[in-house]
Parts: C-alpha cells; structure tokens; sequence
C-alpha cells in the first residue's frame, strides 16, 4: 500500500473515532432557544450563558427565534425528536406543549427544587402553565397594560387619573368634549385579553364544574358586562392613534385640535419609547395602573415568555440548574438594566416575574441612574404586579376562543357601522358625533348605543353558546380519548414501527427493483445512460413528494397530533372527511370552499380580462414603450409578502390610510373606510391586491403570444374591412388560445391556493395565533388548512381537508382540460 493511501486510511480512522468525542462535547453543551425582539436578546442571553458557564461547568448555544414562526419551529422540531433542552415560548406553549408529553412537568421532575423555585413567583403567574396538576413552565419576563394620560391636559381640564372604570368613562367624555381623542391601543379587540375584562367579576370564561365537566361563563350576566365595557371602549371612540407606535407617540405629544391623544391605553413597553423620542416631554404625561372595576377585583392583563424544558433533553439536570439561574436575583437585575440600557426602540422595561426583585431590600438596586428615565413605569407597575391572575386552561378552549373572537369581530363590524351611519344621518363624521355624544345633549345617544350593544352582545351568545359549549365538552372528550392514554404511556410507542418507516422502505425496494429492472432487462439496458440522467430527479420526488404525500394521507384517517410520537396515530377512518362537511361545524369546509370559489370566481376572470386588455395595447407601437413595459412587469419581481405590506398602508382604516387620505380630501367620504376592519370588505381589498400582483406574469404570457401571431393575418383582416375590435376577437384571441387555456387553469390553481395575501392583510401571527381578516371573513381553503395544522395542531384534519382541496382543484383543472380538447378538435 502506499505512503498517500496509508495517509489517507489513518485520516478515516480519526475521524471515526473524533465522531463520538463530539457527541459527547455536544451532550455537555445545552441547546437553549430564544423568542425575544431581536438580536439584543440573544446578545443578552449569551452574557448570561457565559456566567452561567463558569459557575457550573455548563456551555449554552444560544439560538434566537422570531415571533413570527417560533410555534411553528417548535413544532416541527418535537416531531422531528430534535427538540432543543430549554425554550422561551409565549405564555400559552407550556400548557398545550406539556398535555402532550412534549415539555417536563418540572414538579414531577424535581419535586423538592421546584417547591422552593415557585415561591420565588408571583403567586397569580403560575396556575396558567399548569395541567391536570402538574406545572409546565415558569414565567420570564411579563408585559401589561397601562395607562398613560397628559399631565398638562388634565391639569388644564382639572382631571384627576382614574382609579376605576366610571372615572374612565368620566374622564374620557371630558377629553372627547374638550376635542381630545382617547386611544386604545394593545389588546384592543383581542379575544385572548379579554379575561381583565371579566375576571374582576369573578369569570374566566370556562371553568370547571363541580361534576368534573368544562362548563363556559358566556350567559353569566357578570361575564357580558365585562366584555360590553370592553367593546365600549375598543368601538365608541375613534381610534385616530391607528398605525406605528411613533405616530400615536407623535399624536399623543401633539397638541393640534380634534389630532392628539389626551389618554391612551398600551403596554407598558410603550414608556421607553416616549422616553427615547421625546426626551424633551418629560414633564408633560404621566402613566398609573389600569383602573379597576367599580364593583369588582383590581386584576390586570399578563402577556409575556415563559421558559420549558423539552422532553426529549438529554440534559435535564442541567436544563434546570439554567432555569434557577435565569430566575435568581443576579440574572434577573441583569436582565432589566441591559433592556433598559438599549438603543432606540430596543429599549424597553419589562417585568420581571420574581418577587425578590421588587422587595423594599433592592432600593438601591431601583435607585441605579440607569433607572431615572424610568421611574413612572416602575412606580406605575408597582402598584399592578399582586393584580396579575391567571388560571389552568382547558382542552377545548382554543376552540371556544376561536368562535369568541368571532363573536367581538361581528360586534366590532356592527359598533362600527351603526356609529357611521347615525354620524352621516345628523350629516356629521364619525369623530363630531363621539364628541357630540360625549356632551350633555348627546349622553342618552350613548346610553343607549351601550344598551344596544348590551343587547346585541346577549344574543351573539345565546346564538353560539350550545356550539362552543357542545365544542368544548367534545375537545376535552377527544383528548381523553385520543391522547390522555397515549401521553400516560409515550415511552412504549418510541421506537415502534409507523407509516413512515413503510413508505421508506417501500420506496428503497421501488428503488432498487428500477435499478434491477434497467441492469437486467435488455430492452431498458440501453437506455441505462438516459435513465441514469432522470435518477437523481426522480429520486428526490420520490423522497420529497411521493413519500409526505402518501403519510398526508394516512393522517388524514388518523387522529394524530404532530408532538406525539407518528406509531401513536389511532386509525379513525372518514371521520375527518365527513366532520369537515358538517355544516354545523365552525371549520366546515364547504364554507371555506365557498368564500374561495367567491375569489376565484372574481380573480381569475378579472385578472385575465385585464391582462388581455394590457397585452394588447402594450403590444402596439406606444411612445416610451419600454417605460409602460416596466412599468406593468414590475410587479411580477415583487414578492406577494411586500405587496401585501403596501397594501396594508393603502387600506388603512384611519385617515392617515393612503386610500382614505385620498377619499376623504377629495370629497367623496366624510369618514374613513374601514377596509381591512369589516368583514364584508375585506376579502375585496385582498382580491384588488391579488389581481394586481398576479397582472405582470399574465401580460407577459398573452405578450408573447400576441407577438408570435403572423402579421400577415392582420393585414389579410384589414383587406376584408375587419376593424381594430374585428380584428382582435377574429385573429388575436384564437391565435392565443392555448395561452389563454394555460392562464386560467394555472389562475384557477393559484386562486384556490391562496394564503400569502390574505394571512399579511389579516395582521399575521398575532398573540392568539394567525386571524385571516375580521370574522376570518378570508379565511379560505389553504388558510384553514394552516389553521388546523399549524394553529390546532390536527393534523389529521388538515390533511384530510387538504386531500379535498387537491380533489377540488384536480376536478376542476380535468373539466377544463376536456373544454380545451374539444375546442381544439374544432
């Protein structure tokens, strides 16, 4: 052997034997991943991971996550068994995460850590991590409501900040009066935060009964007093501070007439940034705690992370120890200077969870100059942290908050259009009539749109109670049923045997019987060279397509969730299939299917009308032809996501919507439209903005057909006396028929697919997961699909709605094909 090979030899055999050194480095090296704003939270995180290394020996990889799409890479990594050791997840992941086996109940764990780790919290943060018991997660940093007023204004109208909900109401009238406007801005109309409305009379909205049964508060007349004075104030006041947290900032600073904000509901975060853009303002607003109820508990809302240990963490031990570091009083402290130390927007002054950090024992920790700029919030916060409440969720309640939000998204349409149309029946807009109400003339209007409302709001759910309440009671039966045995006993399904490992095998035999087949048979061994060149193609779609294709469709005769192991799915047969064309079911498809043939039905024949129409003067001699070129095939570079953030601009509901600006100067409205707000406008603003975008793909295709009709056809029309519109409907259209086919088959296609447009125009991920419009009035085949795998997590159903998508779109796709055999056989 010689001297290069040996080498080479000895090469491979320390690499061999490096492979397990590695594993074993790896295994000592904790994996932590990390939903923050940004890449100051990881840059934070790494300090801290770097004390905590040389105090325990430990090194931690620091991986930071969007907000975006972190549930979503959760997911994907617990299915896949590669779950990092520590995560910071929202407030709501431990307890769906944990009920399926994914996370560490931490007091089963460590039972005598644990104990002493909770009484560090405050009491009201830990029940909503918690499930049949056990405790699922740990608090990291919170987020509240607050309310900021102007000290000049209120000192000049001799106001005082309210300490409850009628001096709210009070104060707010007072303000409207005097041509200051009030602003509501985070959690305005979220479901999800509704429970401050309604927990200072006792009601979470579900609750366990005394029989064990998950029962639901909607009737309760406690329950719908408290959402009514939440949609009173989300709805009866205009919310002019709309948009980016600089301009309501600006608009809260200003002083121009029937613009600024003399009061303002946001996070507490918002603090920072009045502070770092207006230095200078100091003096002139203040912050204190949300009011509480007059004859009910001061209870404050509570977003924020939370910190998980993975199940699947191979370091446990150490996973712990990292969490007790994270909670204690030096790692907290840290935490707070360095967000309260950034630059910019980044700074920001979130709450820690740990009591010790807020005892009378760390004034000098408070009394740091780091803190000057930062004493309203702190003092303001001081008076809200024994406020916070949670509770245990239930299985079942997602659902039930999916349909409430509906419920507040119909209710919000109704406010809003009732208010409208009173203000334009005294020829008035929207905002003189708020401030007409306000006034002593104009009170009993108000009393009685409250009242309206108040009535409105009992019927909405007294018409969906028996659904959501029947929903409920059947989530939580089907998690008994399908997943409570299952997660009891998860450690004897690893390992087993599943549809996948049978696909895999099956398409290795495929594999190697084509390869058998070519080498033997005579007839195929001479083509082995050209099948050689289709292999590697084939190969991967049969890795990427065939295969997922296939599993798809068994989960979609299976109850399967995707943190379970795949050997746990139960075989349940149609039942997916005829739920989703259950018309009493809120997820039904045939209503999904409907709204989207509604924007097929406008999209695609629209679409290619106007293309044509562009095709064909583009395709004359035009001055700056290459201008007017660009100008149509600019869109076509474009990507659908910063199409859909223009567009937000352009339909924004206020005045400062580029529409409505334009509207509203020029006569033709007196108040702004609310078109990505109402339910019945909504799905038209996404239709205009996919028309548009989908325009320069389908102009350059009937161009180029247009361009390779023989002139000589024109002429020959023109001899016969054949005009411009003679010649276009007798030569131009039949020479591009097959263009015209491929157009609409591939327009038919992409409009059933739809999901970019109309997922960024609905706001996206929110705190309560994805909403697709108001009444998810766009939520059509694909974003239901993303919705029950990827929001609910079933996956069983989703799949069995998409296999009707694909038989929809194959149905129609075949008939048109038959149309175009049969013209063309003409």
């Amino acid at each position: 052997m010689s001297e290069l090979n040996l080498n080479w030899l000895w090469l491979v055999i320390f690499q061999l034997l490096c492979i397990p050194a590695a594993r074993a480095e790896r295994s000592q090296q904790l994996q932590f991943w990390v939903v923050g704003n940004g890449i100051e939270d990881s840059i934070m995180y790494r300090e801290l991971a770097r004390k905590f290394q040389e105090q325990s020996g430990y090194a931690v990889n620091i991986t930071p996550l969007s907000w975006g799409n972190f549930n979503q890479k959760y997911l994907t990594s617990m299915a896949a068994a590669l779950p990092p050791d520590v995560g910071v997840a929202n407030l709501g992941s431990p307890m769906e995460w944990g009920s399926l086996g994914g996370v560490v109940a931490l007091d089963q764990a460590f039972p005598k850590e644990i104990d002493e780790l909770k009484q560090r919290f405050f009491p009201g943060t830990l029940p909503q991590f918690t499930f049949n018991g056990h405790l699922y997660g740990l608090p990291t940093e919170l987020v509240t409501a607050v309310l900021y007023y102007r000290k000049d204004v209120f000192e000049r109208l001799k106001l005082t900040p309210p300490q409850t909900w009628s001096e709210l109401q009070n104060t707010i009238e007072t303000l409207e009066i005097h041509r200051y406007h009030f602003h509501y801005g985070w959690t305005r109309g979220e479901q999800w935060a509704l429970y401050y409305q309604t927990l200072p009379f006792g009601y979470a909205g579900v609750s366990q009964g005394a029989d064990g049964q998950p029962g639901l508060d909607w009737l309760q007349p406690g329950y719908q007093k408290g959402v009514a004075h939440g949609l009173n104030l989300w709805h009866l006041h205009d919310a002019i501070g709309d948009g980016s947290t600089d301009r309501t900032i600006g608009r809260f600073l200003s002083d121009v007439p029937d613009q600024s904000l003399g009061m303002m509901v946001d996070g507490n975060w918002v603090a920072s940034s009045i502070q770092k853009i207006a230095p200078e303002a100091e003096a002139r607003w203040g912050v204190v705690p949300w009011p509480k109820a007059d004859d009910g508990r001061a209870i404050n809302v509570m977003g924020g992370t939370s910190y998980v240990i993975f199940q699947k963490s191979r370091n446990k031990d150490a996973a712990f120890a990292w969490l007790k570091f994270l909670n204690s009083l030096e790692a907290q402290q840290f935490m707070i200077l360095e967000r309260v130390q950034r630059e910019g927007q980044a700074a920001a002054f979130n709450i820690s969870p740990v009591k010790e950090v807020w005892d009378a024992s760390q004034a000098a920790f408070w009394a740091r100059p780091e803190f000057r700029d930062q004493r309203k919030i702190i003092d303001a916060l001081r008076g809200i942290l024994d406020t916070f409440q949670s509770f245990p969720s239930l299985k079942g309640k997602p659902d039930t908050d999916q349909m409430e939000a509906r419920i507040l998204d119909r209710m919000g349409t109704a406010i809003n259009r009732r208010l409208t149309a009173e203000a334009e029946a005294r020829e008035m807009t929207r905002w003189d009539y708020i401030k007409w109400m306000a006034s002593a003339q104009g009170r009993p209007q108000r009393d009685s749109m409250q009242a309206w409302i108040r009535d409105q709001l009992a019927t909405e759910y007294a018409r969906h109670y028996p659904l959501a309440l029947e929903r409920l009671r059947e989530e939580s039966a089907r998690y008994q049923n399908s997943y409570g045995d299952i997660v009891a006993r998860l450690d004897t399904f690893e390992g087993r045997t599943h549809i996948l490992d049978y696909l895999k095998w099956g398409a290795l035999g495929a594999l190697l019987l084509g390869t058998l087949l070519v080498f033997t048979m005579p007839g195929l061994r001479a083509f082995r060279t050209s099948y050689a060149f289709i292999a590697v193609p084939c190969l991967l779609s049969l890795v990427f397509v065939v295969v997922p294709m296939l599993t798809s469709l068994y989960l979609s005769f299976t109850e399967y969730h995707s943190i379970l192991p795949l050997a746990s799915a139960k075989w349940i047969g149609w039942q997916h299939y005829l739920t989703s064309l259950d018309l009493s079911d809120s997820e039904n498809v045939l209503r999904s299917i409907g709204k989207t043939m509604t924007y097929v039905s406008v999209t695609v024949p629209l679409g290619i009308a106007l293309a044509l129409l562009f095709a064909a003067l583009l395709n004359n001699d035009l001055i700056s032809q290459r201008f007017w070129r660009f100008l149509y095939f600019s869109p076509l570079i474009t990507s659908a996501v910063s199409v859909s953030l223009i567009f937000t601009q352009l339909y924004r509901e206020s005045s400062m919507g580029w529409l409505n600006a334009a509207l509203l100067r020029l006569g033709w409205i007196s108040n702004p439209i609310l078109f990505l707000k109402d339910e019945q406008t909504f799905l038209s603003c996404v239709m205009a903005l996919a028309i548009w975008h989908g325009l320069a793909f389908t102009i350059l295709l009937f161009l180029a057909g247009l361009q390779q009709i023989p002139t000589q056809l024109y002429k020959a029309a023109e001899i016969d006396g054949a005009g411009w519109w003679q010649k276009f409907w007798h030569v131009s259209l039949p020479g591009i028929r097959p263009q015209l086919f491929f157009a609409l088959i591939m327009g038919l296609i992409g409009s059933f697919q739809v999901f970019e447009q109309i997922y960024m125009l609905g706001g996206g991920s929110g705190y309560a997961g994805s909403k697709f419009g108001p009444n998810d009035a766009g939520r059509t085949m694909v974003p239901l699909i993303y919705d029950l795998g990827f929001e609910q997590f079933k996956m069983g159903r989703a799949s069995a709605v998409a296999y009707i998508l694909f038989l929809v779109i194959l149905g129609l796709t075949m008939l048109q094909l038959r149309v175009l055999r049969q013209k063309t056989a003409e």
